[in-house]
């Protein structure tokens, strides 16, 4: 049997923690026992071969145990086997989990949880994997009954990116807001997703359409709002990086279907940004430049000879300004 012993880990450790709390109440009726990571084996062992002192079964939760994550001897990978045998012939329930953490896939003790154990691995969404956070953040509204329009999600993954647990925590909000309407659009998000995220959001509604004003501006809140100007240069080389791309590719006249194909986006997100760019004054040539520019201001930031908020502002400027020939 392999439906006693559970083992959840991985990089995304929001769905690590999520999928814990599913079993919690899944097996509700069962007494809950909390084990610290550096637990006692023989203790372990005598919770999975003992009635619980309420009757019925346990359910054995063990966040981060030390046995999956540093070296064991081959004494104590003995006395493991011997425990996941005798849950497999109880009725009590095992769960390990490793929050933001990969299982050692080369350690004695994996090979064995293999033979035994339900293993779920979390992996978190790459920066370029944009169709995956769409897809997640639709089927999260849509598992609380409610709809959400393509503009309100583009809207919420450009406020919190690949972060599920913020994500998360923007689309509770929003449907507390909307109550008692169920669908939610992109003026909730903009009336929901106040402060950082949504100037990160503004900042890039900014850039593709070169308004130096609002872009300048959306920048001057979240520095005043705490954000590290490092991650804010990242993101403005981003998007940068992102029109150059979508101009050569608009130059040979693709679709937008085969563009969000080839550069890993949503086919209708890039649309958006596509009008945009029409419109914006930019050129190949340069998106080019900027590429140029803004390596500049990374050596002169690492190198300390420029301030990063002075570096970032002034860049901003010399690749928004519609004065810059281009």
């Amino acid at each position: 049997m392999t439906n006693q012993i559970f083992v959840y880990h991985g990089e995304e450790a929001f769905l690590v923690h999520e999928a814990v709390q599913k079993l919690l109440a899944q097996y509700s009726e069962y007494h809950t026992e909390q084990l610290p990571e550096k637990v006692d084996l023989d203790r372990l062992f005598s919770l999975v071969s003992t009635p619980t002192l309420f009757g019925g079964s346990s359910l054995i939760v063990i966040k981060g145990p030390l046995f999956l994550t540093q070296a064991i001897t081959d004494k104590e990978l003995k006395t493991l086997k011997t425990i996941f045998e005798q849950i497999q012939l109880g009725s009590h329930i095992l769960v390990l989990y490793l929050p933001g953490k990969k299982m050692d896939q080369r350690k004695k003790i994996s090979a064995l949880l293999k033979k035994v154990a339900n293993i779920q691995e979390f992996v978190s969404f790459k920066d370029w994997e944009q169709q995956k956070v769409f897809n997640w953040i639709q089927g999260r509204v849509t598992q609380s009954g409610n709809t959400i329009e393509r503009e309100a999600v583009t809207t919420l993954e450009s406020v919190g990116g690949t972060n599920l647990a913020h994500l998360d925590r923007e689309i509770k909000k929003l449907e507390v807001y909307i109550t008692p309407r169920s669908h939610i659009t992109q003026k909730d998000v903009r009336a929901v997703t106040a402060g950082k995220g949504a100037n990160l959001f503004d900042l890039g509604e900014a850039m593709k359409g070169r308004n130096l004003s609002q872009a300048m501006a959306a920048l001057t809140a979240l520095l005043n709002n705490g954000h590290d100007p490092i991650p804010i240069l990242g993101l403005i080389t981003s998007n940068i990086r992102l029109y150059y791309q979508m101009m050569i590719l608009m130059q040979q006249k693709l679709p937008y279907p085969k563009m969000g194909q080839i550069l890993k986006k949503n086919p209708y997100f890039l649309e958006k940004i596509g009008q945009s760019l029409r419109r914006s004054g930019f050129t190949i040539h340069f998106l080019e430049k900027g590429f140029h520019m803004l390596n500049q201001t990374d050596v002169a930031i690492k190198s300390g000879k420029m301030h990063p908020q002075k570096a970032v502002e002034i860049t901003l400027v010399n690749l928004l300004s519609k004065h810059n020939v281009s």
